[in-house]
């Protein structure tokens, strides 16, 4: 998964966990059984993936629109656990 987006108006409301949820049972469909997930370090609504029990397990720098932005990647080793 890359990424997901949902507007400020709709969020703490249940809907990034019921996406996390669907792309986990597709996932778990295909016989995988990890994921990570990218998101930019300023961008404050990435405590939701350690709420949800992501870890950062990778860091890198990306050009965007012409500015250096730190994307972190957030992983789950055994995404059963967000069944």
């Amino acid at each position: 998964m890359y990424a997901i987006y949902i507007l400020q108006d709709f969020q703490k409301q249940g809907l990034g966990e019921q996406l996390i949820k669907a792309v986990v049972a597709d996932l778990l469909n295909q016989n995988i059984h990890s994921m990570l997930v990218w998101v930019f370090q300023d961008n404050t609504s990435r405590y939701f993936y350690e709420k949800m029990g992501g870890k950062v397990v990778n860091r890198e720098t990306v050009d965007f629109a012409g500015t250096n932005l730190i994307e972190l990647a957030y992983g789950w080793e055994d995404i059963n656990l967000l069944k």
